[in-house]
């Protein structure tokens, strides 16, 4: 039995996802903030090891060369995982509110629409193709026995649970002060994953054809919507302005890089920061908004 939209399985790891989210809070309950603290860390820390073993199991194993790809910030989940346990270390405020809006965001996003577990394709290729066979590769090898697809969830886990729990025992608290910056924050992580493709590509680990194309390894779509998912990508396509649009000589249609993603960030980034402060912050968000207000106001009698 694999993971497709809708089925049980889909439904079993959304509900063992919300399961260890409150068995984590009720076995912390207890504990002394110090321990909270640390097992926090601790959980990240396995994670960000699990994401370098990854590499000795199917199908990473398929990979001759170049594996080391597969370990670097090629996705939004790859770089969480990886300097998740050293922002949490930190005192940087600001890095923490980026911390937590992008693990819950993106790790429930995941759970609810885990492209990577119900995909035949695998780092841009039909999984069929690497294994040197034709036709479709049975995606039982994805079932519910499949250490990928256990490693897959756990790390994605990790990602929302321990945002969720540093927010539940105010180990970390949001402020509206800072809201400005998560959305250029992400701009900037969407840089770095630019950056780290280009690189890939230079030395040889990624295939040049592929590069800039849509619907090859497109590392969390910087190079514009991938084929299977264009359907629920209009609402972010909508601020894309038409100059994005660039063909390739190669014949396919791709998005202006990560300068694309540019104002879809800003709009719903901004949105979604102001969620989280209005949830976690709910007080200086309240003032906020009536300072705002009494400025439109005090504006238009201005003008008057």
């Amino acid at each position: 039995m694999r993971v497709e939209y809708f089925n049980v399985l889909y439904f079993l790891f959304i509900f063992l996802g919300i399961a260890s989210i409150i068995l984590t809070i009720w076995f912390l309950n207890k504990k002394s903030e110090k321990f909270r603290y640390w097992f926090l860390f601790g959980l990240l820390l396995s994670a960000f090891i699990i994401h370098f073993l990854k590499i000795f199991i199917f199908p990473y194993t398929l990979i001759d060369s170049g594996i080391l790809r597969k370990v670097s910030f090629e996705n939004v989940c790859a770089v969480s995982t990886l300097v998740f346990p050293w922002i949490y270390l930190s005192k940087n405020k600001t890095l923490k509110d980026f911390m937590v809006m992008l693990g819950i965001t993106s790790g429930l996003l995941t759970f609810l629409i885990p492209i990577d577990a119900v995909s035949p394709f695998f780092d841009g290729r039909p999984l069929a193709e690497w294994m040197g066979v034709e036709g479709p590769v049975h995606r039982e090898l994805f079932g519910i026995g499949s250490l990928e697809l256990v490693r897959f969830y756990y790390t994605h886990l990790i990602i929302i649970l321990v945002p969720f729990v540093m927010m539940f025992y105010k180990i970390h608290q949001i402020s509206i002060k800072r809201a400005f910056w998560p959305p250029i924050y992400l701009i900037g992580l969407m840089v770095v994953i630019f950056i780290n493709e280009l690189i890939l590509t230079a030395v040889g680990w990624v295939p040049k054809v592929e590069l800039f194309d849509p619907s090859k390894r497109n590392p969390s779509i910087i190079f514009g919507i991938k084929p299977d998912v264009k359907g629920m990508a209009m609402i972010v396509l909508i601020f894309v302005p038409s100059f994005m649009r660039l063909a390739h000589p190669s014949g396919f249609e791709y998005l202006l890089p990560v300068v694309w993603m540019i104002i879809p960030i800003l709009i719903y980034g901004s949105i979604i920061a102001f969620i989280y402060c209005f949830i976690y912050d709910r007080a200086e968000t309240k003032k906020f908004i009536k300072k705002l207000f009494r400025k439109q106001v005090d504006s238009e009698i201005a003008s008057v």
